[in-house]
């Protein structure tokens, strides 16, 4: 996605913003009463906002999402685990926006 804005500055505030939302979505693992549990970790693309040149700078990261729920059935909890990953570039007041999300299959631990 391509987005024009104001001026260099006003993208390069993007890029910080980006930055900022994805260390406020970190999670350290969670366990609930219910014996699910929840974990989002932060998996840094780029060494924070980077700049590339005089009138260029960008941001990666990845975003890992862990979700565990009891299976008594098998006497293990299985953990599902996702992830969003976003790109943001400025070209001067041109910000490039890529974005891309996934999965993995499912993994097992026993249970305590």
């Amino acid at each position: 996605m391509h987005e024009m804005l104001p001026n260099p500055r006003a993208c390069l505030a993007r890029l910080h913003a980006a930055e900022a939302a994805g260390r406020a979505a970190a999670l350290a693992l969670t366990a609930y009463a219910d014996g699910t549990s929840r974990e989002v970790k932060v998996e840094a693309k780029t060494k924070g906002v980077e700049r590339v040149g005089q009138r260029r700078a960008r941001y990666a990261a990845r975003l890992w999402y862990r979700h565990g729920r009891p299976r008594p059935d098998l006497g293990q909890i299985e953990y599902s685990h996702s992830w969003e990953e976003q790109s943001l570039e400025c070209r001067g007041r041109e910000l490039v926006t890529k974005s891309s999300r996934g999965h993995t299959l499912s993994t097992f631990e026993d249970a305590e």
